[in-house]
């Protein structure tokens, strides 16, 4: 996971970050990388962007972010359990 403090962001932001981060991921799964964007939420009223990825390497989560010009301020390892 990947944490973004963006002041200012709204709801259209991050669909275009989502739009960049999807076309980065499928080119490097095309690559053989085996990673996915999973999607993002918005913390409404902090100004914070946290983006979930499936992968077992942190480069190449920080590679598709600067490939799809998303600068962030953390990389997190984190779990995701069903509800």
């Amino acid at each position: 996971m990947v944490e973004r403090y963006w002041p200012g962001v709204c709801d259209a932001d991050v669909d275009a970050l989502a739009v960049r981060l999807r076309a980065a991921a499928g080119r490097l799964a095309a690559q053989g990388e085996p990673i996915r964007y999973l999607g993002s939420v918005l913390l409404v009223g902090d100004d914070v962007v946290q983006c979930r990825f499936e992968s077992d390497d942190a480069d190449a989560v920080v590679w598709l972010n600067e490939r799809a010009g998303a600068q962030f301020d953390r990389l997190l390892s984190a779990r995701a359990y069903p509800a």
